[in-house]
């Protein structure tokens, strides 16, 4: 049987009447507004029950929920991207900044320490959905944490020494990048 007009306007306000719907609201709705003169698809009840039965109205309020949550979840998406897209701008704003100010000055540390700059780094890198993994591989496929790493490094004079050595050859070129020179020869 073909949904008649009457039948649909009653579906959607039926569906309009949102978590709460019910076709006996619905009818004692339609009963008030026809007593106060308004026109209405029915009066009656079980008018209502049957055009739910006839049309499955269950299944389309199901379907519909699911299209509109479907609809909202797209837009979240979507605004969710663009903050995302904005976020990853201003961190590699951020991180540009400090290094330009580094190679300005390099007396001038903006991070108090290297875990400040790191999760800078690793912000971005987020953002931008390139993930840094907090472990990485070292020989004999043992892992250490870059934390535990840094931690390490700090302890021994040895190794400070050669990190030392290396921030000694990451140079600064006047438009403010950043690159490696090789390592100076020894004689």
């Amino acid at each position: 049987m073909e949904e008649t007009p009457r039948a649909l306007r009653a579906f959607e306000d039926y569906y309009n009447s949102g978590a709460t719907r019910s076709l006996r609201k619905l009818a004692e709705l339609y009963r008030a507004q026809s007593a106060e003169g308004e026109e209405v698809p029915t009066r009656h009840f079980e008018t209502l029950a049957q055009w739910s039965r006839a049309h499955n109205w269950q299944a389309r309020v199901k379907k519909r929920a699911q299209e509109d949550a479907a609809q909202v979840r797209a837009v979240i998406q979507e605004r969710a991207i663009r903050l995302r897209e904005r976020l990853c701008v201003a961190v590699e704003i951020d991180i540009n900044r400090y290094l330009q100010r580094m190679c300005a000055d390099p007396d001038e540390m903006m991070a108090k320490d290297a875990r400040s700059l790191e999760t800078l780094v690793r912000m971005f890198f987020e953002l931008a959905e390139q993930p840094l993994g907090s472990k990485f591989q070292v020989e004999m496929n043992a892992t250490v944490s870059t934390t535990s790493l840094m931690e390490q490094i700090g302890r021994d004079p040895e190794a400070t020494e050669l990190v030392g050595k290396l921030s000694e050859r990451i140079a600064c070129s006047p438009e403010g990048g950043i690159h490696l020179s090789p390592p100076a020869r020894r004689l």
